[in-house]
């Protein structure tokens, strides 16, 4: 399985980078079949590997990555939930990196990567304050 995972990523990564500009502008569809633009794919495969890196509990966590992926996912988290009108709320404190956002409601505080892991699995394992279950996320 872990060689099929590093050749497809090989794969998905050339691929990358032979992609001509002028096919970034082209729109694919999505596993739910949602047009989105080709430039949204490899934030969508850094999700993927990332998030569900975690659910198979082979030892990494939400704190492993940059805390810059961690904020873009609590940003796209927040964004999904918003599109659909179940926003918790909540405001939430990442006070690693300085970062507040919400209703205004009852805070929620903690580390980014904490905040990723509620968002996204409802695990609000290193998180204060009142933590809600989050909506589901996908």
């Amino acid at each position: 399985m872990r060689a099929d995972y590093v050749a497809a990523c090989t794969r998905l990564s050339e691929a990358i980078e032979r992609m001509p500009d002028d096919a970034w502008a082209a729109t694919v569809r999505n596993m739910p079949g949602k047009p989105i633009p080709a430039t949204e794919v490899p934030w969508m495969r850094a999700k993927e590997v990332w998030v569900h890196g975690v659910d198979l509990a082979g030892g990494i966590t939400f704190a492993d990555p940059p805390a810059e992926f961690c904020s873009a996912l609590v940003d796209d988290v927040l964004g999904t939930f918003a599109d659909r009108g179940e926003a918790p709320d909540v405001t939430i404190v990442a006070e690693d990196v300085g970062r507040t956002s919400g209703t205004g409601g009852p805070t929620v505080e903690g580390p980014i990567a904490a905040v990723a892991a509620w968002l996204t699995r409802g695990d609000a394992t290193g998180l204060r304050g009142d933590v809600p279950p989050p909506p589901r996320w996908l």
